[in-house]
Order: structure tokens, then sequence, then C-alpha cells
């Protein structure tokens, strides 16, 4: 029964775009318009362990929307092979814009 009532829950929370986890549901990607090829992943809130480029493109020749200083909170909704995370950037002076970040600058 409890297989059963977890399969419902995990099919139920994939068709209103959100994720099962260990403490309920979470929202995905889904709500967000997400770049071609990027991989969509549960949403997870990060945080820089430096001062790093927030980038329009999953490159670092890619034009730079700012720049997101050391601790500032970045919720990742898709990486690029998992080198490059597109999320939104939730504290700071860039609060709000939608971006790339390097994957080596973020930490959970």
């Amino acid at each position: 029964m409890q297989i059963r009532h977890t399969l419902v829950r995990a099919l139920a929370a994939s068709a209103l775009g959100l994720a099962v986890t260990a403490g309920g549901l979470t929202a995905t990607a889904s709500a967000v318009s997400l770049p071609a090829g990027c991989i969509a992943h549960y949403a997870q809130t990060m945080k820089t362990d430096a001062a790093v480029n927030l980038r329009k493109k999953p490159t670092r020749s890619s034009t730079s929307l700012g720049i997101l200083q050391k601790g500032t909170k970045f919720r990742t909704y898709c990486s690029k092979d998992f080198l490059w995370y597109y999320g939104k950037v939730g504290s700071g002076a860039n609060k709000g814009k939608y971006g790339w970040v390097v994957a080596d600058y973020l930490i959970p």
C-alpha cells in the first residue's frame, strides 16, 4: 500500500510540475522557461564560494550579466553537462536575474 501511495503521489507531482522529496513536494524547473539543451533537475538553492560572473550563455566568453559576490544565493533549475547551472539569483545586487554560473563556484 505504501508503494502505491508513493507512486500515485509521484505521478500527481509530475503532472503538476513538482518533485517529490523526503520533506514533501518541491517546485521544479517546469515553472521556469529553460534554455534549449539544459538538463532539468529539481530546483536547489546553492551559494557562491567566491565572486563569479553570472553569464548569458554557458561559456566563459559569454556576456556577463553581473558579478555574484561570495555567499550569493543562486537557485539552480537545470544544467549544461553538469559544468554550468542555469538559475535565478536569490540575494545580492543581482537578485532576481536569471543566468548561468559555472559549477566550480557553487556549493550546497
